[in-house]
């Protein structure tokens, strides 16, 4: 009878704290509809969350939740992008978060694998944000489904009927299907809008919006120990549209859509040695179709780990599409990667790369532009080296210091592109006579990028981490959009040991007479599931009321300026 009043307990214990993870969902959500409901001017879309490093707690910027297929179970293969060579960047990695639900009466404890984070906020100047996500990262099928919005009114001391205004809002979802220990499917979508105010710009148009639907398949079919196959398809609609009023003239247009379809197929061996060593054999193809485009690829690759020493990396590709200046392009790389005995982490490469311009990528990046240019073919000589070389140090159980350094790492990165075989670059941006929005030209590039930095790592009274970090990067040539010719960055952060508490401030100089871009950002954590954040970001400009234009001679827009913003974010 005590087992069967024992369990009875427990299973209500179960339905409460679902019951009260329902209740607090359904509040927020009457929040968010009210603010809503009492302003008009507000749209929806994303939002920056802090997210604590494992090793120091200090906050560092990124999504709320990271790359799905990070987080997934690992399949022991990535598959690459056809013929684009180049290395891809570090990904950050939040950590696991351990949330259990027990109950304290000595019988049992419920330990959930799915997961809410929420966070919602505002501030000055009309700064409203949202952000909720329902996750579970383990198990043989995790999923996420998040959804946020963010909208801007008014910035850079002008006001929302000035033009200077902009919303976004997201929707996504990502889920994996193990169908046996060697079928798995990978599953994701993104419906995502955007609206811009042209600032009075433009004498046709007074917003530019854009609508995105995007989806990927990945299969991935483990054959045997040694043999895989893989693959996957992505498909994009990319629709803009610009508001106006009265009429517009002949050989003007208001809109414009992009299509691509985008299948590849991958079959990689792997032959392993006795002594560690792994020698991997891949080969692929691939077909990129839609508006004005059709293209072809495919090669193989070599890759050669030598146990702990590093990974040596080998690939040749064949391209063909009509939108390039040659018929027939053979992209072509070898590199080196870093493993766990050399002193130094880092990489080298060099070849040949080519990859056919991502118009919805470029959109994204280039806001008050239409993207109707035709799609082409970008093709590079290319060389990079990125390298760091982290230095810890430790200190002896029973010696108490106040403050001691714990890590150095000091990096350097050099990035060489120049055009090839005259398949050149979506460079040159200008402003358009009639229409006031941004247009580009294809031109040559010349690409050399230097950046060195160092972060120091201190514990400082056996209770706070400090980080400090300084870095400077200059692109001596050809830059991309936005992007600082020069740039000096500084950031400086602490916390508590157990993440209780934290704060960071960061300052960037561009060395072109304007005033330094200083955010400032702090935490409390006020319980073990709710947060409390102050941010506020461009406090120069904030303060004075002026305006940030973009870098460049890109254009005349301002930038959506300081702000700012409480938030009160939760885990559950």
């Amino acid at each position: 009878m005590k087992s069967d009043r024992m369990k009875s307990a427990w299973k209500k214990r179960i339905m409460l704290n679902g019951l009260k993870k329902t209740a607090v969902l359904l509040m927020f959500a009457a929040v968010c509809f009210h603010v809503s409901a009492d302003d008009d001017e507000i749209l929806l879309p994303d939002i920056s969350t802090t997210i604590l490093k494992p090793d120091n707690g200090i906050p560092v910027e990124s999504e709320a939740v990271p790359d799905f297929r990070l987080l997934l179970p690992e399949s022991g293969i990535e598959l690459p992008d056809i013929a684009d060579t180049g290395l891809a960047p570090d990904t950050f990695i939040p950590p696991k978060t351990d949330y259990a639900a027990e109950i304290n009466d000595g019988t049992e404890s419920v330990v959930s694998d799915v997961f809410i984070e929420g966070a919602v906020g505002g501030g000055f100047p009309s700064l409203f944000s949202g952000d909720f996500t329902v996750y579970r990262n383990e198990g043989a099928e995790p999923f996420s489904l998040k959804f946020s919005h963010l909208t801007e009114n008014g910035y850079g001391g002008h006001t929302v009927s000035e033009g200077f205004t902009t919303s976004s809002t997201t929707l996504s979802g990502q889920k994996r299907f193990a169908f046996t220990d060697s079928l798995v499917l990978d599953l994701e979508g993104v419906y995502s809008t955007k609206a811009d105010g042209l600032q009075g710009k433009s004498p046709l148009f007074y917003m530019l919006s854009n609508q995105k639907i995007s989806g990927k398949a990945d299969f991935l079919w483990s054959i045997n120990d040694n043999a895989k196959l893989l693959s996957d398809i992505g498909v994009v609609f990319n629709n803009q549209f610009a508001g106006y009023t009265g009429t517009l003239q002949d050989g003007v247009s208001d809109s414009s859509f992009y299509f691509m379809i985008q299948p590849r197929v991958v079959f990689e061996y792997a032959i392993p040695f006795e002594n560690g060593n792994k020698f991997t054999i891949q080969t692929r193809v691939g077909y990129d179709g839609g508006t004005q485009q059709n293209r072809i690829s495919g090669g193989f690759a070599l890759n050669y780990l030598i146990g702990e020493y590093g990974t040596v990396d080998t690939s040749v590709d064949v391209v063909w599409t009509k939108n390039m200046a040659s018929s027939v392009v053979v992209p072509f790389q070898i590199g080196f990667k870093t493993g766990n005995s050399i002193p130094f982490i880092g990489s080298v490469s060099g070849g040949l790369k080519s990859s056919a311009a991502n118009l919805s990528v470029l959109q994204e990046k280039i806001p008050y532009m239409f993207m109707s240019v035709k799609p082409f073919e970008e093709s590079l000589w290319f060389a990079n080296v990125d390298m760091s070389f982290p230095v810890e140090f430790s200190s002896g159980e029973t010696e108490k210091k106040a403050f001691s350094v714990t890590k150095l790492e000091p990096s350097v990165a050099i990035d060489f592109g120049t055009t090839a075989f005259g398949n050149k670059s979506l460079a040159k941006f200008t402003s358009d006579n009639t229409t006031g929005l941004m247009t580009a030209d294809v031109v040559d590039r010349l690409i050399f990028d230097t950046s060195c930095g160092a972060a120091v790592s201190f514990l400082a009274g056996e209770v706070c981490d400090i980080n400090f970090f300084t870095g400077w990067k200059g692109c001596w040539f050809d830059r991309d959009i936005l992007e600082e010719s020069h740039l000096l960055s500084v950031k400086l952060g602490v916390a508590h040991v157990n993440g209780s508490w934290g704060a960071e401030t960061n300052i960037d100089i561009s060395f072109k007479g304007e005033a330094p871009d200083l955010g400032i950002s702090a935490f409390w954590e006020l319980t073990k599931s709710m947060r409390l954040e102050l941010k506020l970001a461009d406090f120069i400009k904030l303060v004075t009321g002026s305006e940030r234009r973009y870098s460049g001679d890109y254009c005349d827009y301002v930038q959506k300026g300081g702000y700012a913003a409480l938030y009160v974010k939760m885990f559950f």
